[in-house]
């Protein structure tokens, strides 16, 4: 769109001066209106995935809207699986207590191959305790930007279409906490990886 044809559809829509103080006082407010979606349904994630009976444990990751899922018997801190960004991720948490390098070589052992199966992308270049992850675009809500929602979209979704994501949400995680097989890969990545005292 040009700039002559932007200006003569601003000028369409914004006809009235009080049109277009409503809009920039919305603009102004996007931002805590996207957050306070994203913390209004990490909520109801964290109300239907923190009763899980499978060994898992949950807790938040940090933050309002950030969550994770690791096995008591390493700690919260050990290798784990959560959203961070609402990308789904195996993170090593605590890098002195285990090693990133071992886990990162282990999960490429044809043994872990059906956990590696679950992510797309191996490294993050924003988070560096990341060794597996699926991007929020792994979300689908009929948008024909699926696959590449923009995060202030994303969030719309969230709240909106709850459910949907709650669910989507929870399949993601109950790939691994519900699956015995891949359990059993993540306690053994976290052994293969916890640094000797």
């Amino acid at each position: 769109m040009d700039d002559e044809h932007l200006t003569k559809n601003a000028a369409a829509l914004f006809d009235e001066v009080e049109k277009w103080n409503a809009f920039l006082e919305l603009t102004e407010m996007s931002d805590g209106i996207v957050e306070h979606w994203l913390i209004s349904a990490t909520r109801e994630l964290r109300n239907h995935g923190g009763d899980d009976a499978s060994g898992w444990e949950m807790t938040s990751w940090g933050n309002e809207f950030d969550t994770k899922w690791y096995l008591p018997e390493f700690g919260e801190d050990s290798v784990v699986i959560g959203f961070w960004d609402y990308e789904f991720t195996l993170s090593v948490e605590d890098q002195e207590a285990f090693d990133i390098e071992i886990a990162r070589q282990q999960l490429n052992e044809p043994g872990f191959a059906a956990l590696r199966g679950l992510f797309t992308e191996f490294t993050d270049p924003k988070i560096s305790q990341i060794i597996g992850c699926r991007p929020n675009g792994m979300f689908r809500f009929g948008s024909p930007r699926d696959g590449n929602l923009p995060w202030a979209e994303f969030a719309w979704y969230t709240a909106n279409r709850t459910e949907e994501f709650v669910e989507q949400a929870i399949q993601q995680v109950e790939r691994i906490t519900k699956n015995p097989e891949i359990t059993a890969l993540v306690a053994e990545l976290n052994r293969a990886a916890r640094i000797k005292a």
